[in-house]
């Protein structure tokens, strides 16, 4: 067969290519003779997949409101200011409740009725 060399590193037969360069490859793995039987159980399925569901959220939550992005400005500072908003306004008192407060502790009285005096002297 005449050989024609195209460049340095490969060279043209007939109907045969051959690369001096290249590392031999592997061959494919071969199919297991039983390949339709998986050896996991199936729990392993299921405890994947409910896995799976429960981190994919818990790290979207975390980038979101935990992730430290640095003192800039970024894409998720308008959703953390309204979440400190929300648990700002959840843990704060109304006026009405700080007025209940300050006279039960003026009084000595608990908001039901009943005093705070502890029981020994009851």
């Amino acid at each position: 067969m005449q050989r024609f060399f195209i460049s340095k590193g490969l060279s043209v037969q007939r109907g045969y290519r051959q690369r001096f360069l290249a590392t031999k490859t592997q061959p494919l793995p071969r199919k297991m003779d039983d390949s339709g039987e998986d050896f996991r159980p199936p729990w392993v399925y299921t405890t994947s997949r409910l896995i799976t569901y429960a981190i994919i959220p818990a790290i979207a939550v975390y980038s979101i409101f935990l992730y430290d992005f640095g003192e800039g400005e970024h894409v998720f500072q308008p959703i953390r200011r309204l979440a400190a908003d929300k648990i700002n306004i959840f843990f704060t008192l109304s006026p009405a409740e700080e007025k209940l407060l300050q006279d039960n502790q003026l009084h000595g009285n608990a908001p039901n009725g009943s005093t705070n005096k502890p029981l020994e002297e009851v």
